[in-house]
């Protein structure tokens, strides 16, 4: 008579780790927004604020993103100006089209041969409430921490 002997073998799998988080955040978010893990190439730093309507605002900020900055949908300003710290900046604001009821904005920078973006979303509803805020974020972003590598 032959035995014959089992064994079972446990496997684990261990989920793949969020792309690391910078040490530095390279802009200032508003109190009671969310820091989010980066979501795409490019992105180094993602905040979220608490939901107000349809939709929840965001910012974005992107490293090295060329064609950032604007999409499909009706343009609504474009300018070029110097920030506060007296950086040349491209301001954009759109809605775009497969969103008619949302706002984007985006500020970019465009320093050593790299562009560096802000972009942000809101709901058009709550624009009116959230455009100096968004003016404010952008106006903290560290564009040389962007470029130097501290960040990322």
């Amino acid at each position: 008579m032959t035995t014959t002997e089992t064994t079972t073998t446990e496997t684990t799998t261990t989920p793949a780790p969020h792309p690391p988080t910078p040490l530095h955040l390279p802009l200032r978010l508003p109190p009671g927004w969310r820091r989010c893990p980066p979501d795409g190439d490019g992105v180094v730093a993602v905040g979220r604020a608490p939901r107000r309507t349809r939709t929840t605002a965001w910012v974005r900020l992107l490293v090295g993103v060329p064609d950032a900055g604007v999409g499909a949908g009706e343009l609504e300003d474009d300018d070029e100006f110097d920030d506060d710290l007296g950086r040349a900046v491209r301001y954009r604001r759109w809605s775009p089209a497969h969103q008619p009821w949302a706002l984007r904005e985006s500020w970019s920078w465009g320093l050593a041969g790299t562009r560096v973006t802000l972009e942000a979303a809101c709901d058009r509803e709550d624009y009116p409430d959230l455009c100096d805020l968004l003016e404010d974020v952008a106006r903290s972003v560290d564009v040389g921490a962007c470029l130097d590598g501290r960040v990322g």
